[in-house]
């Protein structure tokens, strides 16, 4: 994976015949090519501070990030950040693209991050990263070097769209909402798994667990706050619709989670810290 902050980037190329003039004007700063070890949880580090910034509202009506130099321009990579959480646990998710397919970020293993001298030692603000490195020639130097090899097979026309949304993917979606979601699925298959309601009135609890289950698996940069609204809504009227069998009894649990944590937002807040374990495993299944 390489990274590069966005002050480093100064120009854009123009189509057509492209000069040494063109490509120092990219990249005038004079940074060295930088290769460091790092691990997962340092590159997961890494992107919290840059995607950081507060968010606001673009002259197209979109909540985006404020402008920041130390913002991470990403390549090998897919990052997913979600800016409707709060600075510093916004990324929901890190792969790298390897031959084998997408794979996703390990905290636990050692990574070769390419880089800039700049950055390399903390630029930028960046002080978790550092250590032992690699250096080599300035960066104006390896992309006019990249260009004398590559320049008749780039793809051109891939880059005039500015921001294609390929490498660096934004969500919107409130953190107590995913909580919800998640929790209610959890609450759900435990009544499910009670036996204590009637088959008819599970029918449709069944295919509201399945349904969310199935949308939960997807890629997180397909998920909205109204798809995950809208889930939240089917399994609350399911559960809402359950019926129990004669005789059976069934005690609400405290503190309360799914539909009744709907009705008691400040309830279903309490314990739900004691789901994240049962959550993280069930997303790893």
């Amino acid at each position: 994976m390489a990274v590069i902050n966005g002050g480093g980037i100064r120009a854009d190329l123009a189509k057509g015949v492209v000069t040494v003039g063109d490509v120092i004007a990219v990249l005038p700063i004079g940074n060295m090519y930088s290769s460091i070890e790092v691990t997962g949880q340092q590159i997961l580090d890494m992107f919290e501070y840059s995607y950081r910034s507060v968010s606001e509202v673009d002259a197209d009506g979109n909540t985006v990030l404020g402008a920041s130099g130390g913002f991470l321009h990403v390549s090998g990579a897919v990052v997913v950040y979600n800016i409707a959480k709060e600075p510093g646990s916004r990324i929901e998710s890190v792969h790298f693209d390897t031959p084998d397919g997408m794979v996703p970020l390990d905290v636990n293993k050692t990574y070769v991050l390419a880089t800039n001298d700049f950055l390399a030692v903390g630029g930028d603000g960046y002080t978790m990263l550092g250590g032992p490195r690699i250096e080599g020639a300035g960066l104006d130097e390896v992309f006019t070097e990249f260009l004398v090899d590559r320049f008749d097979f780039i793809d051109w026309p891939a880059y005039e769209n500015q921001t294609p949304r390929t490498r660096i993917l934004q969500i919107e979606i409130k953190a107590e909402t995913m909580t919800n979601l998640d929790a209610m699925v959890l609450d759900a298959i435990a009544k499910v798994d009670s036996n204590n309601y009637t088959d008819a009135s599970l029918v449709d609890l069944k295919a509201a667990i399945a349904s969310a289950q199935t949308y939960l698996a997807l890629d997180v940069s397909l998920q909205t706050e109204d798809d995950h609204q809208a889930y939240i809504e089917a399994l609350t009227k399911a559960v809402n619709a359950l019926v129990l069998k004669e005789g059976a009894v069934v005690e609400e649990e405290l503190p309360a989670t799914g539909h009744i944590g709907l009705l008691y937002p400040g309830l279903s807040l309490v314990g739900l810290g004691a789901l994240t374990t049962l959550i993280s495993k069930r997303k790893e299944d």
